[in-house]
């Protein structure tokens, strides 16, 4: 009778213990995730947010700035190219204006600002950390005669030289910085005859050119020493992009054009888009595929009555013979970008992919699960107490259980 009683009470005890394992399982990984949802804000996508703009690092690394909408302000990461994100961090001080992921090592993030007095005013800003913290550079950019720093408009870096960021601005022109002296030093690209530019972007092609889309037209440069007026068809394009030695540019007319010399001579490769009786066609955006140079994909707005809207958004696979309507633009995008061969676009309506969805990969149990791709230290630190507690109500020797067995 003795001996049933034992073999009874060991395997309610196991029975016990299994239970106890799971329920710690289940709500150390409930932690887990609670702690991804509040701490770290975790957004199911950025379709319905206030995004500025957004810069991708490779491996599926994007980063997204969001200001002044429904979710909180600050710097948001994906690992999945986009299907999910999370805040990381507050950003800089300051009303940011771009944002660019270092090359290399994707912890590093330069921002820049809105400008303002020069007693006043950090305009430049690094974080070292992914954007959880921010510092600004231990020099600024020279002002204005009227004691105004410019807002920074634009950053670049050179892949094939990743020390060097090139920072465009409203007003002062370009300049290169050297990021292994940590901002230290400066030079003015193209000297004190192009220290007026109103630059609205830079982009980095072959040969260490830079391309500075201005509002006086497209320039290049391919010491630093001076900037190079580039022939356009028609009027000054609206948006650019470039891989190895092919130049693309959109122009407000909608018209879409081919370079394959540097921007030197030009190809008209679209423009045969819907368009309204009652309403000016536009195109306002435009990316090329930096794995595939002959996936191209513009967006289109109308100009009613001098109000934008949304137009479509349309791509080629082969350099402009053949385009295919990828869908219609939620709100007027301000700027594509296409990243394992999907494309997305800003606007300001937030972040939207377009075309066929990417499914997220289901490699495991992780996945399965539904847990972060990327966790925190105090995730993991959650993840280890769990796993460890769990293993102790398993496997351990505890007081209690010795108790529950030498009773009666």
């Amino acid at each position: 009778m003795h001996t049933w009683q034992s073999r009874v009470r060991t395997g309610l005890l196991r029975i016990i213990r299994s239970i106890l394992f799971l329920i710690t399982l289940v709500l150390g990984t409930t932690a887990v995730m609670l702690m991804g949802e509040t701490s770290g804000l975790a957004l199911a996508d950025l379709s319905n947010a206030s995004v500025l703009t957004v810069t991708t690092a490779g491996d599926g690394v994007m980063f997204a700035v969001l200001q002044n909408g429904p979710q909180a302000d600050g710097i948001y990461r994906s690992d999945d190219r986009g299907l999910t994100w999370r805040r990381v961090g507050a950003g800089p001080n300051g009303v940011m204006t771009t944002l660019v992921a270092h090359p290399i090592n994707d912890a590093v993030l330069f921002a820049g600002t809105e400008g303002g007095p020069v007693t006043a005013t950090n305009n430049l800003w690094r974080s070292d950390d992914g954007g959880k913290t921010w510092h600004e550079f231990f020099i600024s950019l020279p002002a204005h005669p009227d004691g105004l720093v410019p807002a920074v408009t634009a950053l670049a870096i050179d892949p094939t030289q990743p020390h060097k960021l090139f920072i465009g601005t409203a007003g002062l022109g370009v300049y290169l910085f050297d990021i292994g002296d940590n901002g230290l030093g400066y030079s003015l690209v193209g000297g004190v005859s192009a220290h007026r530019m109103q630059v609205k972007d830079l982009v980095i092609g072959e040969r260490n050119r830079v391309y500075a889309l201005t509002e006086a037209g497209l320039f290049v440069t391919g010491d630093g020493q001076a900037w190079h007026d580039l022939p356009f068809p028609v009027e000054r394009p609206v948006d650019v992009t470039v891989t190895g030695n092919s130049l693309y540019a959109a122009a407000e007319s909608g018209e879409v054009y081919h370079s394959s010399d540097g921007g030197q001579t030009w190809s008209q490769i679209g423009d045969n888009w819907p368009a309204l009786s009652e309403a000016r066609l536009q195109a306002t955006a435009i990316s090329v595929d930096q794995d595939n140079p002959n996936h191209v994909v513009v967006s289109t707005a109308y100009n009613i009555g001098g109000q934008l809207v949304g137009g479509s958004i349309y791509e080629t696979h082969d350099i402009g013979r053949e385009w295919v309507k990828v869908g219609e633009a939620k709100g007027v995008i301000t700027q594509l970008m296409i990243t394992n061969g999907r494309v997305y676009g800003v606007s300001s309506t937030g972040l939207t992919p377009y075309g066929s969805p990417i499914q997220p990969a289901q490699n495991g149990i992780w996945d399965r699960l539904g847990l972060p791709a990327y966790l925190t230290s105090a995730q993991v630190l959650v993840m280890m107490a769990t796993l460890g507690l769990a293993s102790i109500i398993l496997f351990g020797r505890l007081e209690w259980v010795r108790s529950l067995q030498t009773s009666s």
